[in-house]
Order: structure tokens, then C-alpha cells, then sequence
């Protein structure tokens, strides 16, 4: 590995960490910008929540 994807690997452990989701490294360096994963992880949690309200 890399030191890119060794950053990325510790960046979604911290997201993991954080939010309880699993972004994918995929998703990490296709979106590098940090809103762009923003966007990203509040996506997903709108779904988590969806999922728990049906």
C-alpha cells in the first residue's frame, strides 16, 4: 500500500469509527474533496435512518 491509500485506510476507520458507516476506499478517492464525502457520508446516513423508521 501506499501512503495515499494508508491515509484513506485511516480515514475511514475514523468514519467508521465516528458515524458507524463503512465508506469504501473507492468512494474515498473517487470524491477527494472533503465536502465532497460529506455529501457522501450524509447520504448514507439518511438512508441508515430511512431504514429505521420503515
Amino acid at each position: 500500500m501506499g501512503g495515499d491509500s494508508l491515509l484513506a485506510t485511516q480515514l475511514n476507520a475514523e468514519i467508521n469509527k465516528k458515524f458507524n458507516i463503512n465508506l469504501s476506499l473507492e468512494k474515498i478517492f473517487s470524491n477527494p474533496i472533503f465536502a465532497e464525502q460529506a455529501i457522501s457520508i450524509a447520504s448514507m446516513l439518511e438512508d441508515l435512518c430511512a431504514g429505521e423508521i420503515l
